[in-house]
């Protein structure tokens, strides 16, 4: 599993294989519904990460390679977990972690 393409979501849900409820998602269009500026990092920005400027309405595959740079570059995948149910995150102040 990886990270998932951004789609539309009906009002129609479905469960996974938790039995967790989900939207069912569907990406009927090839280019993105907002504009870069609104989807860019303040510290990755479209240019930084292709080189050369980019059109304000990348396609999915644009956007789907910029993700996945800003990943690569903040090292972060690491601490993700798909497939995982999350029911309840608790803050100790205390040690200043989550469980």
């Amino acid at each position: 599993m990886d990270w998932a393409a951004s789609g539309t979501t009906p009002w129609r849900t479905g469960l996974d294989e938790f039995g967790e409820p989900v939207p069912l998602l569907h990406v009927p269009l090839s280019l993105v519904q907002r504009p870069k500026e609104c989807l860019e990092f303040a510290d990755y920005t479209f240019a930084r990460a292709f080189g050369r400027p980019i059109g304000s309405y990348p396609p999915r595959a644009v956007l789907w390679d910029y993700i996945k740079g800003r990943v690569e570059k903040a090292g972060v995948r690491g601490w993700v977990r798909f497939r995982t149910p999350v029911r309840e995150i608790d803050y100790s102040g205390k040690n200043g972690k989550s469980r």
